[in-house]
């Protein structure tokens, strides 16, 4: 169980899933990131707990969430309002914003649009070879909620040429 072993896979996020799959069905292993989904998701959760409790257990003005698939951004907001539910934190207004590569950055693109659905992207690859990532396509109800959360605004980052 310890020790992991890291194997580089040839392939894009899809690939990669498709074999972890495979693997896991071989061996009678659950996959966290397919179907075991719900722990997957919950536990993103702990991000939101970390914030509020590094901040002496109060909810940040604002918060920049890297988006990829759109769903942490999601499970932060799940963790703040559990917290004020809890009576852990006090409520607050707390804006959200999501930030996406530019190379990459299909939900920053649909927000600005107006659109209703997430378009699937391959992101451009460098010549130092970033690692290949496509997005799944957003249900509406999260899509809604990433633009209500992110006040519309979606910050575009630019790789910095210095170290």
């Amino acid at each position: 169980m310890y020790g992991a072993q890291i194997v580089r896979i040839d392939g894009n996020y899809d690939h990669v899933n498709r074999l972890c799959s495979q693997i896991a069905d071989k061996h009678r292993w659950g996959f966290v990131n397919v179907n075991l989904r719900p722990y997957y998701a919950e536990g993103s959760k702990t991000v939101g707990y970390e914030i509020a409790e590094q901040l002496g257990w109060r909810l940040p003005d604002n918060i920049v969430v890297p988006m990829a698939g759109g769903s942490l951004i999601t499970k932060i907001y799940k963790a703040f309002k559990e917290l004020i539910d809890l009576g852990f934190v006090e409520e607050k207004q707390v804006k959200f914003f999501g930030a996406q590569a530019t190379g990459c950055s299909p939900i920053s693109a649909a927000v600005k649009a107006g659109r209703n659905e997430i378009e699937r992207k391959n992101p451009r690859r460098s010549r130092d070879r970033w690692p290949s990532a496509i997005l799944p396509t957003v249900s509406m109800p999260q899509r809604q909620f990433l633009a209500a959360a992110a006040g519309r605004r979606m910050l575009p980052i630019r790789r910095s040429s210095k170290p």
